[in-house]
């Protein structure tokens, strides 16, 4: 299936540039020990469809990056259609929420488990009439990406790579519900994830203590 590629298929390998230097350090060490089962969780990046275009951002120089995708995958999905066949009439005509968020988990040195949440509602007249909830995720291995440019290739590079798998999906489900396949349209993930930083700057950064360790199954 185009939308998923199993761990057993060959790798897809891509490169890229990274902004050289963050204004702020966004990833964070758990300080968890050596010999210890559990991952260092990154802090999510949450927001919804409706960004506007990036702010200007100085960048005096670019680093050169390249990750292969190891497997890609639909890790949760959920469809909901509970006012069905009744929403299914020609004149109505819901208006569409779409929440998304970002996260990552590293799972072994340049490893990670990058997540592509996204909450799909379709609503008329105050009532939901189809509810759409898909985890897409992938496992990216990274190559020259510097720890402080970890965070921007996972939520915004990777973030994108997913992306479109994930678009496919929603379109199909939402059509095998009876509905037009939604095409979402094209995230801004640069933006969102610039606008986190900023809000972080004026929050005085994320506090370490609060990031939990999550253990194997």
């Amino acid at each position: 299936s185009p939308a998923c590629r199993s761990a057993t298929e060959p790798s897809s390998k891509y490169s890229g540039t990274a902004p050289e230097r963050l204004s702020t350090p966004l990833i964070h060490d758990t300080h968890a020990p050596s010999n210890s089962p559990g991952r260092d969780k990154i802090e999510p990046m949450t927001d919804t469809t409706d960004t506007g275009t990036a702010p200007a951002e100085e960048q005096t120089a670019i680093n050169t990056f390249s990750m292969t995708v190891k497997a890609q995958y639909i890790k949760d999905m959920s469809f909901e259609n509970p006012k069905a066949p009744y929403s299914l009439r020609s004149d109505i005509r819901p208006d569409i929420e779409i929440g998304v968020d970002v996260r990552a988990e590293r799972m072994a040195e340049n490893v990670f488990e990058v997540i592509l949440q996204l909450n799909v509602n379709g609503v008329h007249e105050g009532d939901k009439v189809f509810i759409v909830e898909l985890a897409y995720a992938g496992v990216f291995q990274f190559e020259n990406v510097r720890p402080d440019q970890t965070e921007y290739v996972l939520m915004v590079e990777c973030a994108r790579l997913l992306f479109p798998f994930a678009r496919q999906i929603i379109g199909q489900v939402t059509a095998d519900g009876g509905y037009p396949p939604l095409h979402i349209q094209p995230i801004d993930f640069l933006g969102v994830f610039q606008k986190n930083e900023l809000q972080r700057q004026e929050t005085g950064g994320i506090d370490v203590s609060k990031i939990e360790t999550e253990g194997t199954a």
